[in-house]
This record gives structure tokens, sequence and C-alpha cells, in this order.
């Protein structure tokens, strides 16, 4: 399971409320594949980024953090989908992008027990298997692309889609 986010501007995503199951996931397809697409994939490492932000697997996420839904979004759409889709509206991409711009990630990374990712059976399973160092470069990397992502949404007004498939 990877975990891939688009910007998408008022109009598509009031059409992207409309659809579900297939439909959706199609028109996502073709959002996300657009030359001048807008997006951001943090593969494998969604939820292991979601409970160091957190101290939570995404898989429960956390209500009204900000940090929670970066990850995971805050709506979800359709439960007919086989993927997890769910989008942040603008004023909320303010809100996200504001508490990512605070977070000292390398700080937290250096907090990190492996040991604690072991016990909470983060996603993906063996991630705690690899040397720290290389799984700290890695996560700040997609957690860097992920702030950017979202300054870069709430810069050209744009609504954030998460699509975890």
């Amino acid at each position: 399971m990877i975990a891939m986010y688009i910007s998408v501007d008022n109009d598509t995503l009031a059409i992207l409320k409309t659809l579900s199951g297939e439909d959706l996931i199609n028109k996502l397809a073709k959002l996300e594949n657009a030359p001048n697409a807008q997006t951001v994939d943090i593969g494998k490492l969604w939820d292991v980024i979601h409970f160091v932000l957190t101290k939570h697997s995404a898989t429960n996420p956390v209500p009204d953090n900000f940090l929670s839904e970066a990850i995971v979004g805050i709506e979800t759409f359709s439960e007919e989908a086989d993927d997890f889709i769910s989008y942040s509206e603008w004023g909320m991409v303010a809100e996200i992008a504001e508490a990512l711009d605070k977070v000292d990630f390398a700080k937290l990374m250096k907090n990190q027990n492996l040991k604690d990712w072991r016990q909470y059976k983060l996603f993906p399973k063996g991630i705690w298997d690899d040397k720290k160092e290389n799984l700290t470069k890695e996560m700040t990397e997609s957690f860097n692309e992920l702030r950017t992502f979202y300054g870069n949404a709430l810069d050209n007004g744009d609504n954030v889609v998460v699509r975890i498939l």
C-alpha cells in the first residue's frame, strides 16, 4: 500500500464528491497522471510517518489533529472504493500546512525507538528491520516532500486528495 496525494481545485473536488467506486478511482488515476498534476507519493512510509508525528498508527487516525490529517485526510469518500480515499478542503489545508511547518522531523526521528514500531505493527511490516540511519534519511525526505506539497496546495488555493492504494 502506498500513499499518493494530489492537489485539486474546487471544481475538480466537487466532481470527485459525486463519484464512487471504480468511477472515483479511474478519475483520480487520470488526474494523477495528467501532465500538470501536482502530486506527491510517499510510498509505503505513510503509516510510520503518521506514527512519528502522532504516536498512533494511521489505521487509527487522531481526530482533530492536523498532523494526523496531513497523512490520512479529513473527509472520506464513498466506502465502495477498494482504495482508502479522503480529502481536505483548502481551509483545512492551511491548518495542516501550518502544523507541518512547525515540525522538527529530525528531532522526532532522533527520539524514535524502532521497538515501538514493531510493537504497534506499523505498515510496512518489517520496516523496523532496516538501519535507523537509512530510515531517518528516507522518511525525512518523504516528510519534506509532503510538507512542500501542502505548502504549494495552500499557495495555489487547492484542496488535497489522499489515496492509499
